[in-house]
């Protein structure tokens, strides 16, 4: 292990080194798997949500996160803004791109994979 890795093997520091924040998107992943590990061993309930769901569906999506939480919006609440568009695929070229996904993917247990491949693929 190389002093700039010390708390990554070199195959996966080779792989992260290359990728601008690479570690926000580890955190993000590492993240994603624990929530998944928990929920599966505590056998808990869980409802995915994911951004673009309120972009192409804001109604039906906030419907579901108020069935899922066993509640109902205030009568006359107005939603928050949402604010449709937002992307980051332009916040790498595309050789940093495969990059990432390629550090996510080996990162990632299968179900979090699954999650936000789509991600990489836009």
């Amino acid at each position: 292990m190389n002093q700039q890795s010390r708390h990554m093997d070199d195959e996966l520091w080779n792989l992260a080194k290359v990728v601008p924040c690479h570690d926000e998107l580890i955190r993000y992943t590492l993240w994603h798997n624990h929530a998944i590990e928990l929920i599966r061993q505590k056998n808990l309930p869980g409802h995915t949500l994911l951004y673009e769901d309120y972009e192409h569906n804001w109604d039906r999506t906030v419907n579901e996160l108020f069935e899922f939480v066993s509640l109902s919006p205030a009568p006359g609440a107005k939603p928050y803004p949402f604010i449709p568009g937002k992307h980051y695929k332009d916040y790498y070229d595309p050789s940093e791109r495969v990059s990432a996904m390629v550090l996510v993917k080996t990162i990632a247990s299968p179900e979090t994979w699954n999650l936000v491949k789509h991600y990489f693929h836009e």
